[in-house]
């Protein structure tokens, strides 16, 4: 197993300050992934807004080995290889399709390791219908 530390708090004030932009709360807006989260770094945004760390997935392809929240899920996976699962080019898991259209939040880190349109089909793939997503 990879382990990342990494850790983007510039962008964490830009996504504090949209969610109340956005008034999201934990109430309306219950479940939320954090996606190449790293450390984590947005889903303890999340946390400090209120919400409940067992409704956050962190995915990302490698551990940290400092998880900001550790009440969080984390799932370790390659964001990769699921958008090409998604888009019919692999079986996609069954653990993946529990969580399609699930999450009301989708939070993805922009990096050189995954293409955008890998993230963005990722990023489709688990969001709610009236849900959020944010590219950072």
């Amino acid at each position: 197993m990879y382990l990342r530390r990494w850790s983007e708090r510039r962008n964490a004030q830009k996504l504090y300050n949209r969610i109340l932009l956005d008034n999201l709360t934990p109430i309306n807006h219950r479940y939320a992934v954090d996606l190449c989260s790293g450390d984590g770094v947005m889903a303890e945004i999340l946390v400090n807004l209120g919400w409940n760390p067992r409704d956050i997935v962190c995915i990302d392809k490698f551990s940290s080995p400092t998880p900001l929240v550790t009440d969080a899920r984390w799932l370790y996976v390659d964001l990769t290889q699921w958008a090409d699962a998604i888009t019919g080019n692999e079986p996609v898991p069954p653990i993946f399709m529990s969580m399609k259209s699930t999450f009301h939040i989708v939070i993805s880190a922009m990096t050189m390791e995954v293409p955008l349109q890998k993230i963005e089909t990722v990023s489709n793939f688990l969001l709610a219908p009236g849900g959020y997503s944010y590219h950072y």
